[in-house]
């Protein structure tokens, strides 16, 4: 226990050095049983890893070289302006001429030209044939006439041959596609020795249908004892499988030195490049061990191994686990997860900062949904103070005002009772105007009513502001009410418009501490809004009253001045039977032919019917429509109101020719101070004035006297 402590509280690195150097010294262990176990099993193993690394890296080689034909072919490119001179039309001669002057200097053997269609159209080569056109080109004549350069192995389908080659497009000035160019560089045997790096101890050579077309080998004579074994079963393996095959066993030369083998296939071409490894210059041990000793040597390999695997199992990756486990845990949610500390290595160190990481996040998600609930609850209010808003501009009869405002605010305030008082004529009592629920009509069947001053509406109306309770037992001003027992905290907000107070609002939740100072300015803001919403109804019923009033004495006086001027006029009326206008009373005249039946529409003025009109059609004529019964009813009623302003501008004249008149007899009366000429120019004026045929004015002995 205290070796597996001391080992569990070194650090990280020191505990992967332990167990690196374990694991090295049991691997050593075990290597040095099986080198002398079985020299040859060695050297077939390290063939077989140095042939697979060397087939990478010629293959990487061989990559490298196809872009350098990309890369000389684009070098090509930039040199002549083949595109241009392509899509200007130039022949293959000239192309020709172009290609053969720039390609010299390049480490390209063979450069081709098709047009749009693919079709080949000229190309120079330094020894004798083009490259033939094969599936495998014909796939990079396809990438670049799309628009795509893209390398390739194209392989001859005439005469053994290898190519590298390359395919860009040629665009004309306006970016449109007018052919590609081709590169190639052939594999030969120089060309493979150059990727080869010219080593003496690894052999190249490229085969296909099981003829060696190239090789690169620094002996002639090697190649002669191996071409055989070059062209067996591995390549075809390769070619089938896509992948590089490496031969089980070693080739051995004539004088016996071994060589490991391996075939790396050409994924475009039916080929493949053979990897020759020498592997004569391995050390390796040619005795051979007991079989006793290789038992235990192997045996204490395997203890060291398992002790190695149980001390980084606990040591290393069952706390790496279990931290593992906790931030998935949390990845999923659990923000509450707490990794376990028991070392303090850097795993211990990391699950610490894995704890203080967890504990800042929780405090943060915390705090988010705290400040989400609250920007929600915000929302809401907002959203009901808005429709409370849109209540009092819309609703004007105050009874359905206040009691949709109390509803609307407990329902969307999730309050448990709200209630709206209104002062009396002698500012005395606050009396209960509307509530909610069913508390609310049992109180209002009461008459429940507050004195000012008491309780908490009482308090808030005597001092025209708000009154919180966060718990209502601890308030002392609060009166209780029977009806609301579940109260837990209380707001009562003042009715404020133009200056005075009209009454309070109590809001009751059966939460305590519901109300805090946002939610207060808010309520308080729809109270004064729904105070001055009351206050602007009542002013409007009062204009209302008034205007009513007004109409009716109106309409009173409208009524007696018609009733005078038709009792002047009696049977006042004109008719028309369209030749000429008279009056009614000189209508004597009767048309020949049936009349249909008269149509009668009255003539109203200020809500008293002043005269009809009276309309008749002869016999054979369409009856009355709805078109003309309402035209009809329109012309009655502008006629009403032409003959109403008729009869105004008439009491004007006669008032203004009354006064007119008063004015005169009374310059007249002022013409003199002598009291009998005062008097004889009364009764001389007043008689003209009025027509009068006698006038008599005359003095009262009695002035100053007592009856």
């Amino acid at each position: 226990m205290g070796l597996w402590k001391f080992f569990r509280n070194l650090g990280l690195g020191l505990k992967l050095t332990i167990v690196v150097i374990s694991g090295m010294i049991a691997l050593l262990s075990a290597a040095v049983v099986i080198g002398f176990v079985s020299a040859e099993n060695i050297t077939a193993q390290a063939g077989r890893g140095r042939a697979g690394q060397e087939a990478e890296v010629i293959q990487g080689r061989f990559r490298e070289f196809r872009q350098d034909v990309l890369a000389s072919t684009e070098l090509l490119l930039s040199r002549v302006s083949l595109d241009r001179s392509l899509a200007s039309g130039a022949d293959a001669s000239s192309l020709r001429s172009m290609l053969v002057v720039s390609v010299a200097p390049l480490d390209l053997d063979n450069v081709a030209i098709v047009d749009a269609d693919g079709v080949h159209i000229t190309g120079v080569e330094r020894r004798a044939g083009d490259v033939a056109l094969t599936p495998q080109q014909g796939d990079l004549i396809a990438s670049a006439l799309h628009g795509t350069k893209a390398t390739g192995v194209v392989l001859e389908k005439e005469g053994p041959g290898l190519w590298l080659a390359a395919g860009i497009p040629l665009r004309s000035p306006t970016g449109d596609i007018v052919g590609a160019l081709l590169g190639a560089r052939k594999v030969n045997d120089q060309l493979l020795k150059e990727i080869n790096f010219n080593r003496e101890d690894v052999h190249l050579a490229l085969i296909s249908g099981g003829q060696i077309l190239a090789q690169g080998f620094s002996s002639p004579e090697v190649l002669s004892e191996l071409s055989g074994a070059l062209a067996e079963e591995p390549q075809y393996e390769s070619r089938k499988s896509g992948e590089t095959v490496i031969a089980d066993d070693l080739l051995r030369s004539s004088d016996g030195v071994p060589y490991a083998l391996a075939h790396s296939p050409f994924a475009e071409a039916d080929a493949s490049i053979a990897i020759v490894v020498d592997m004569g210059e391995l050390n390796v041990f040619e005795s051979r061990l007991t079989g006793t000793t290789a038992i235990v040597l192997a045996s204490l390999t395997l203890v060291v191994v398992l002790v190695t695997a149980l001390f980084a199992q606990g040591g290393i990756v069952r706390p790496i686990g279990k931290l593992r486990s906790a931030a998935e845990r949390m990845a999923s949610g659990d923000y509450r997860q707490v990794a376990e500390v028991r070392t303090m290595d850097e795993v211990g160190q990391l699950a610490s900062a894995f704890n203080s990481m967890t504990a800042q996040l929780r405090q943060t998600m915390e705090s988010l949904e705290r400040r989400t609930d609250d920007l929600q609850r915000r929302s809401v209010q907002l959203q009901a103070s808005s429709a409370v808003g849109r209540a009092v501009t819309s609703v004007l009869e105050v009874g359905q005002l206040i009691h949709g405002v109390v509803e609307l605010i407990r329902e969307r305030f999730g309050l448990y009772y709200v209630g709206l008082f209104m002062l009396d004529d002698a500012g005395e009592w606050a009396v209960l105007r509307a509530g909610t629920g069913e508390a609310g009509q049992a109180m209002l069947a009461r008459g429940h009513r507050i004195r000012v001053g008491e309780g908490m509406v009482g308090w808030s109306i005597a001092h025209a502001q708000a009154r919180v309770s966060e718990e209502v037992g601890a308030d002392a001003a609060r009166l209780a009410a029977a009806e609301l027992p579940d109260t837990r905290s209380e707001a009562a907000l003042a009715l404020r418009s133009r200056g005075q107070v009209i009454g309070a609002m109590t809001l009751q939740s059966d939460q305590p501490g519901a109300f805090d100072d946002e939610t207060i300015a808010l309520l308080q803001a729809m109270a004064d809004q729904v105070a001055v919403a009351i206050d602007n109804a009542g002013l409007l019923a009062e204009s209302q009253a008034a205007l009513e009033a007004e109409r009716r004495a109106y309409g009173e006086l409208s009524r007696a001045a018609w009733a005078e001027y038709l009792g002047e006029r009696p049977g006042l009326g004109y008719y028309c039977d369209g030749s000429v206008v008279a009056s009614v009373s000189e209508r004597v005249q009767v048309r020949d032919g049936e009349e249909l039946p008269a149509f009668s529409m009255p003539v109203i003025s200020r809500g008293q019917v002043i005269g009809t009109i009276s309309a008749r059609k002869l016999d054979g004529a369409h009856a009355w429509t709805e078109e003309e019964t309402q035209l009809l009813g329109t012309l009655a009623d502008q006629l009403g109101q032409a003959l109403e302003g008729a009869r105004l501008y008439r009491d004007t004249q006669r008032r203004a020719a009354r006064e007119q008149l008063t004015g005169q007899v009374v310059a007249r009366m002022r013409e003199t101070l002598d009291l009998d000429t005062v008097l004889q120019a009364a009764v001389r004026e007043i008689g003209e004035a009025l027509g009068i045929a006698e006038v008599e004015v005359r003095m009262s002995g009695g002035v100053g006297t007592e009856d």
